[in-house]
């Protein structure tokens, strides 16, 4: 499960191998994975580490989506399916990390003061927008769950009626005779 307000991604990079540049007297570099950290809410803080068996247990879905050949996947729904987003806000927030409706919600005060003055407006229609939804959500779900019903009540109706009919077939002639 990925960690709240933290971005992992991991990529390929070269890396400078001092003894063997100095061995043979050019620089030498060696492909090497590395693991970019990167806190929701904060453009500037970067942590790059050459990454380690460790790394790849604790950010799992970002190693599974390296090893796909993908781009670490964003959990929640991306900011530009809400459409109070304008592109340029779009753009602003992912320049603070911030890739979805979810971490936007989610944003501490002191990350809300980089978005500026609509930060705090704007963390509160995200959290309404996903409240919303939930109950969109849930009424789908009741709906889905009434026609599921409907459809069995109408199944149970025609088994009865079928298992009627064959009890009724199979009463001997003179229970029929009689009746």
């Amino acid at each position: 499960m990925a960690e709240t307000g933290v971005k992992a991604r991991f990529y390929v990079d070269k890396k400078l191998m001092g003894k063997a540049s100095e061995d043979a007297k050019r620089p030498v570099y060696e492909d090497r994975v590395y693991l970019e950290l990167r806190i929701v809410g904060n453009r500037g803080d970067v942590v790059i580490h050459e990454a380690k068996e460790e790394h790849k247990q604790r950010f799992p879905e970002a190693w599974a989506a390296y090893q796909a050949g993908h781009e670490t996947p964003h959990d929640g729904t991306p900011l530009t399916s809400w459409p109070r987003m304008t592109p340029a806000m779009v753009a602003n927030l992912r320049g603070l990390n911030v890739f979805t409706i979810e971490e936007l919600a989610s944003l501490p005060d002191i990350a809300l003061q980089k978005i500026g003055m609509d930060g705090m407006k704007l963390r509160a229609d995200a959290q309404q927008y996903l409240e919303n939804a939930m109950r969109t959500a849930d009424f789908e779900a009741m709906d889905t769950l009434q026609a599921q019903n409907e459809t069995m009540a109408a199944q149970l109706k025609a088994l009865s009626e079928q298992l009627a009919a064959m009890q009724e077939t199979k009463k001997p002639k003179k229970e029929k005779a009689e009746a």
